[in-house]
């Protein structure tokens, strides 16, 4: 096995963390509704939830499509992290930042898998979310 030096170590992981990040954001773009040959945008399935409201039966409600937008700020805040304050590192918040953009991530495949197949958005959004929750396992205690 090779030992990393602390400071590649350091790299790879905010490397990592800031991946992760880029990639949720990005996944915003990606399809995440596919009906027939329409697909939806992250940002454009929330949008449509939120236009929906409540008003509509079988729509789902309102609120998860504000929530939506919470899932690509989070990893706004966490890309912010990993270069403020500098150095740019992983820091232990992309533990929860990760978990949370990915379990976001996992509702949303749960709730389109009931209705068609699993698409690339929130399969990227997990993916994301995970490589900052991993990046952050990874960083080790200061010592003074």
């Amino acid at each position: 096995m090779v030992a990393l030096s602390p400071e590649l170590s350091r790299r790879l992981s905010a490397a990592l963390a800031a991946g992760g990040a880029a990639a949720v954001v990005a996944s915003g773009l990606l399809p995440w509704l596919e009906l027939g040959s329409s697909t939806l945008s992250g940002f454009r399935l929330a949008d449509l939830i939120v236009s929906l409201g409540d008003d509509v039966g079988p729509a789902p409600p309102s609120w998860i499509g504000v929530a939506w937008y919470g899932i690509p700020v989070l990893a706004v805040v966490g890309w912010l992290t990993v270069f403020f304050p500098a150095p740019p590192a992983a820091r232990r918040s992309h533990v929860v930042i990760g978990a949370i953009c990915a379990g976001g991530g996992l509702f949303y495949a749960f709730v389109s898998s009931r209705y068609q197949g699993v698409p690339m958005g929130p399969l990227i959004t997990i993916i994301g979310g995970a490589a900052m929750a991993v990046a952050g396992l990874g960083v080790r205690r200061r010592t003074p």
